[in-house]
């Protein structure tokens, strides 16, 4: 349907572009990307055309810095084989290897509370860095975001275009909260996000169920069917 009508899908994840990559062949997309939460903008022919985020490089060395110092208990991506990240996210080994792709993000499997992880997202802000969580892991990253990506790519290619946004992390709060019409994807592991958007929707159903009902009836509104 969206081919269809010539509106385009952008994918907006917490993925590399190594693993992105594939899926955009599979959906056969001409479209950018934006990937590992807004850290940059991929195009079609895997140029970066514009990077939001900090070298994973930087972002690693200050983990270890912050860990040594104050005893955090996480387990980062980089300290994680393709194995056991297979074994964390039920990835085929060799998807799992493409995850641990990274060029401007880390994700943690945090073991600590909820309040170490509070005090190290501020520890985090004050080295110019962002501390999010997602579906399974903890994003750590530079100041860019989903949301920050996507009001840049709109703004460049589509700037008289209405954006639709659907999400279920606190990673696409951002992304959510600039778009005209944002959907709150049900979680089957956690209740609906808060977003700050007069115009947001919630889904009925959970996940993929609930993510394609509602674009499909966005989309009928939209072209006035019944």
């Amino acid at each position: 349907m969206l081919a269809q009508r010539q509106i385009p899908l952008i994918l907006n994840t917490s993925k590399t572009a190594a693993e992105v990559r594939i899926l955009h062949k599979q959906l056969a997309l001409t479209t950018p990307y934006i990937v590992e939460n807004g850290a940059a903008v991929i195009f079609p022919d895997d140029r970066a055309d514009k990077v939001f985020g900090v070298p994973r490089g930087a972002i690693v060395s200050c983990l270890q810095e912050i860990r040594a110092a104050d005893d955090y208990r996480f387990t980062a991506f980089s300290e994680l084989s393709a194995a056991a990240i297979a074994d964390l996210t039920g990835l085929a080994e060799a998807d799992a290897a493409l995850a641990s792709k990274r060029s401007w993000t880390e994700p943690l499997l945090w073991q600590d509370s909820d309040q170490r992880l509070k005090d190290l997202a501020l520890q985090l802000e004050a080295r110019g860095l962002t501390c999010t969580k997602g579906g399974r892991f903890v994003h750590v990253a530079g100041s860019g975001n989903k949301g920050e990506a996507m009001r840049w790519l709109a703004q460049r290619y589509w700037p008289e275009a209405s954006i639709i946004a659907l999400g279920d992390g606190h990673n696409d709060i951002p992304m959510l909260e600039l778009a005209d019409h944002p959907v709150v994807v049900r979680s089957a592991v956690h209740a609906p996000l808060e977003i700050h958007n007069p115009h947001c929707i919630v889904t009925a159903e959970v996940g993929p169920t609930g993510w394609n009902e509602t674009l499909l009836s966005l989309l009928s509104l939209q072209a006035g069917d019944q």
